[in-house]
C-alpha cells in the first residue's frame, strides 16, 4: 500500500501535468452536489493554483487519485474543499489535509472560513468546533438548491494550534466534502508526503511529536534485551551517569538499539533518584533488573549515578529506524544515551511520523 500527498501551488508549473489532471478529477466528481463545479475549477481554480493564489493537495493511493483539497490564500483565507473518496476513508487523510492547509496559510492569514450545507454542520458540529470554527449563519452565496449553505470561520492562529496535536477520529461519511473519517490505519507499507516528487514531511511531522496525546520530550537508547524487559513492565528503572530532575513528569520513547534499531514503547519519567552506586543498587536493584556484574561495570570509577524511574509504560507498534529514514528521506543518528527531542528536529519529525503510523492519539 502506498499513500502519497502532493502539494499543488505555483511550483506545479512545468512539473508533471498528471498531478493537476488527477486533482481536477477528484474535485469535479462532486458535480452532482455542486452544479457548475467543473466550470469553477477550469475558469478560476486551475489558474489561481498556478499563480499561487490558491493551494491544493492531491492524495494518491497506489498512484490512483482518491482525495483532494483546495484553499484560497489571503488575509481572510477560505477552505474551498476537502474531499476523500470512499475507498480511501480509513487512513486519517482528511484531517491530515486540514493540517497541511493550516500549515500553508501563514502568509498574512488572520481568519479561515468555509461554507457547507447546514445539515453537515449540525451533524459534525463537534468536529468543526474542535478546529475552533464557529457557526455564523446563512452564507450569502448558495451553492446547493436542496440544502442551506452556512458559513463558519475561525481565527487562523487558533485553527493552526488546534491541529498541532490533532487526533485521527471521526465518523464515516462518503458524501461529505468537509469531513472525512479515520477508523484505524491499516498495515501501510509506505506513507509518503511529496511535493511534486520531493518529500516534504519533515516540517509537518515535527508538531505531531506526541503519542497518546502526550508530548514526547526524550528518546532513550536501550539495549534490546533491556528494552524488552521495559516493554514487559519488568525493568522500571534506567540508569544514566548524567541526567536532570527537570525531566520528571515528562514522556519519552524507548529506542531498542542495534541490531533492532526500533522504537518500541512510550514511558513517563516518574522520578529521578541520584545516589552512590552502592545505595542505588541496594534500594533499586529489582527495578534496575540487570546482572550485578553489568551494573558494577557501568558504574565503575564514578561516585554517583542517576536512577530514572519509569511509569505508565505503554508498548507501541514497533517502528524501525530504517522505515523512519525512508519516510524522512534523511539519515537518523541514534542517541548514544538519550536525546532531547526539541534539540533534534529530525527525531522530532520521526516521532511525528510514528504518530501518523500508530494512529492511536
Amino acid at each position: 500500500m502506498k499513500i502519497e500527498i502532493h502539494k499543488i501551488d505555483k511550483s506545479i508549473k512545468g512539473k508533471d501535468p498528471l498531478i493537476l489532471q488527477q486533482h481536477r478529477t477528484v474535485v469535479v466528481a462532486a458535480e452532482d452536489l455542486y452544479p457548475g463545479i467543473e466550470i469553477w475549477y477550469d475558469r478560476k481554480v486551475k489558474s489561481e493554483l498556478v499563480r499561487g493564489e490558491r493551494i491544493g493537495y492531491l492524495v494518491q493511493k497506489n498512484g490512483i487519485p482518491v482525495g483532494a483539497a483546495i484553499a484560497k490564500q489571503g488575509r481572510r483565507s477560505k477552505i474551498c474543499t476537502v474531499r476523500i473518496l470512499e475507498e480511501a476513508m480509513s487512513f486519517g487523510l482528511g484531517r491530515t489535509l486540514f493540517y497541511l492547509i493550516a500549515m500553508n496559510l501563514r502568509g498574512g492569514a488572520s481568519t479561515v472560513h468555509f461554507t457547507a450545507p447546514e445539515s453537515l454542520w449540525r451533524k459534525y458540529e463537534e468536529f468543526f468546533k474542535s478546529m475552533k470554527f464557529n457557526f455564523h449563519g446563512k452564507s450569502n452565496t448558495q451553492y446547493r438548491s436542496s440544502d442551506t449553505e452556512i458559513i463558519a470561520s475561525a481565527a487562523y492562529s487558533e485553527f493552526l494550534e488546534s491541529l498541532r496535536g490533532y487526533t485521527f477520529t471521526g465518523t464515516a461519511n462518503p458524501q461529505c466534502d468537509l469531513f472525512v473519517n479515520h477508523d484505524e490505519l491499516e498495515n501501510t507499507n509506505e506513507f509518503n508526503f511529496s511535493s511534486n516528487g520531493e518529500k516534504f514531511i519533515r516540517p509537518y511531522a515535527r508538531p505531531l511529536a506526541r503519542i497518546d496525546g502526550e508530548r514526547i520530550d526524550l528518546i532513550f537508547s536501550v539495549k534490546p534485551k533491556h528494552a524488552k524487559r521495559i516493554v514487559d513492565g519488568i525493568k522500571v528503572m534506567e540508569l544514566r551517569r548524567k541526567f536532570s530532575k527537570k525531566w520528571i513528569g515528562c514522556f519519552a520513547l524507548i529506542y531498542s538499539s542495534a541490531p533492532e534499531r526500533t522504537l518500541v514503547a512510550k514511558v513517563k519519567i516518574k522520578n529521578v533518584i541520584k545516589g552512590s552506586p552502592a545505595s542505588i543498587w541496594g534500594a533499586w536493584h529489582q527495578a534496575i533488573d540487570c546482572e550485578k556484574g553489568d551494573y558494577d561495570s557501568y558504574t565503575r570509577g564514578i561516585d554517583e549515578i542517576y536512577g530514572i524511574l519509569l511509569d505508565e509504560i505503554k508498548p507501541i507498534d514497533p517502528v524501525s529506524k530504517t522505515q523512519l529514514e525512508y519516510l524522512l528521506d534523511h539519515n537518523l543518528v541514534p542517541p548514544q544515551s538519550y536525546c532531547n527531542v526539541k534539540n533534534n528536529p529530525l527525531w522530532e519529525s520521526a516521532i511525528g511520523i510514528t504518530h501518523l503510523l500508530q494512529q492511536q492519539i
